[in-house]
């Protein structure tokens, strides 16, 4: 069976068409599938939505955080609460499609390997990413690359398939967008097998990201410095 799980932040208006998106898509998928949508503390409609659409297709999970913790925080939980043998994390707004599942599915069986990261930042495939994104993207994961001596380039891009040992097994202590570095380093330093496969962006008319760039940079250099240079790492 295949888990795919969602974490959601404040998405009343686009989560019922790509939870359908989802859904359509893994109907196909002959072994069964779930969709375990985290919460991270929504203050709109979202949770509203998905219990509607819950109650209609069981497939489809809410597991919620009752405040906002942060995306890292959301990707651990919704691993810990996936029941698949492989469990494939993606983000909300699907730029990362599901059309690209089978191709990562695929690298996990035939490379013997334990994550399988879906990365826009290889042979031109980030033509379509925004600029700003690009470089701070490129540049986290160089740094990240660099520092921890990791044999993959992107450990910041949340859209992985994991077999479910690994999956089980990750942490983080960081629970924002560093804790999605934090957890590909983990398991890196864990012994797993990861490796990348290029999948495409899909710019999304319209979105505006949640990011605050300069806090977000500060605590990824914080991130860097506690798990290779300081005394341990922080608790949640």
């Amino acid at each position: 069976m295949i888990s795919v799980t969602v974490p959601v932040y404040n998405e009343e208006n686009d989560i019922e068409n790509n939870l359908k998106i989802l859904a359509d898509y893994m109907e196909g998928y002959e072994k069964g599938y779930e969709i375990v949508v985290v919460d991270d503390g929504s203050s709109d409609n979202t949770v509203s939505v998905v219990n509607k659409i819950s109650s209609k297709n069981r497939k489809i999970r809410l597991v919620r955080h009752d405040k906002n913790l942060g995306v890292g925080a959301a990707l651990i939980t919704g691993l810990e609460h996936s029941k698949g043998d492989i469990i494939i994390s993606i983000d909300s707004d699907l730029t990362y499609g599901p059309e690209n599942f089978p191709a990562m599915v695929r690298a996990l069986e035939e490379k013997n390997a334990d994550i399988v990261i879906g990365t826009p930042f290889m042979k031109g495939y980030d033509r379509e990413i925004p600029l700003l994104r690009r470089v701070l993207s490129r540049g986290a994961n160089y740094v990240d690359k660099l520092v921890f001596g990791l044999n993959f380039s992107t450990p910041t891009c949340i859209f992985r398939a994991w077999r479910k040992k690994a999956a089980k097994d990750v942490k983080i202590t960081f629970n924002r967008f560093e804790g999605v570095s934090e957890s590909a380093i983990d398991a890196f330093r864990k012994g797993y097998k990861v490796i990348e496969i290029p999948v495409r962006y899909r710019m999304k008319a319209g979105r505006v990201s949640k990011m605050r760039v300069g806090s977000e940079v500060g605590k990824h250099l914080k991130m860097i410095y506690r798990l290779r240079f300081g005394s341990g790492r922080f608790n949640r």
